[in-house]
């Protein structure tokens, strides 16, 4: 039986994601071989998997790209220390019960 070496695997991924059926036809091995090989990519994190229904779909994960959200330039941070001075001044005289009764009268 021919070896399929992990690269193999990752290749056939290029277009995007796969189902197992998928990676077994492109490699021309079993189904159970194509499920291995790809749960192992995923434990050794090269890979990630969600489930839709009764299929697991598997994408490459992306080395090095991270999206970064713009940040308005007016925007200033702010130490935790001082958004919990902030915010103190709204929980100072809540109790529990206060929260419960909240809670019940939006149902």
């Amino acid at each position: 039986m021919k070896q399929i070496a992990d690269e193999d695997v990752l290749r056939a991924m290029e277009s995007g994601p796969v189902t197992i059926e998928e990676v077994a036809q492109k490699l021309s091995t079993s189904w159970a071989k194509a499920q291995a090989m790809l749960f192992g990519l995923v434990g050794q994190g090269k890979v990630t998997y969600e489930r839709k229904g009764r299929m697991n779909i598997f994408r490459r994960k992306q080395a090095g790209l991270k999206v970064v959200p713009p940040v308005s330039t007016h925007v200033k941070p702010k130490s935790l220390s001082q958004v919990t001075r902030e915010l103190e001044k709204y929980w100072l005289d809540v109790s529990a019960q206060d929260v419960v009764e909240t809670e019940r009268g939006h149902y």
